[in-house]
């Protein structure tokens, strides 16, 4: 069998198709509703004046996904800290913080399931989408990125805050999303 034969061809080929409609459902599945005078830009990225009008908002949860140094060295204004580095391990074996584990720092940040969590981080996103992975897996389903991160608020001269944010603890339930795991195996035979 060559490379360009007709059954990898097909396996290739289903192997798009059921990326596609993956990323289709996961668009449609996460998109925040949107409330009177929001834009279409409230999807999954919300830029800084949508962000800025929503400020104070008891239903919105700003999650900063930097370090704690960069945390304390500013950060927007009501923004709790939870960097990343809780959730996501880089390098370890498991990946992923414990679904316990998960629920008693989210709870004890104060995140409640019903928040919706608009997270940032530094300008490679790397920080922010992986904490946004991390809350897909545990099951929050509205949960946003700020478009450009804590860069783009500094450079548009939006207020920031050196004061620590902290909320009142809540009891969090997380629900493990298997769709958005995958096995070693699954990773090889794609």
């Amino acid at each position: 069998m060559t490379n360009g034969s007709p059954v990898r061809k097909t396996r290739f080929g289903i192997i798009v198709l059921r990326f596609s409609v993956l990323l289709l459902l996961y668009t449609q599945a996460f998109t925040p509703q949107p409330q009177a005078g929001d834009s279409w830009r409230q999807l999954l990225l919300v830029d800084t004046q949508w962000l800025t009008r929503h400020l104070g908002d008891s239903s919105k949860t700003i999650i900063d996904a930097r370090s704690s140094a960069d945390y304390q060295a500013g950060h927007i204004p009501g923004a709790i800290s939870l960097p990343v580095n809780l959730t996501y391990h880089t390098n370890m074996s498991r990946r992923l913080i414990s679904q316990p584990g998960f629920e008693s720092l989210a709870g004890g940040r104060g995140i409640s399931n019903d928040s919706d969590l608009i997270i940032y981080g530094n300008e490679n996103y790397v920080d922010a989408t992986r904490l946004f992975w991390v809350m897909q897996i545990y099951g929050h389903k509205r949960v946003s990125l700020l478009d450009g991160g804590y860069p783009a608020w500094r450079a548009a001269g939006l207020p920031v805050d050196t004061v620590a944010v902290e909320l009142a603890p809540v009891n969090y339930l997380a629900a493990i999303r298997p769709e958005f795991l995958v096995t070693r195996l699954q990773m090889r035979l794609a």
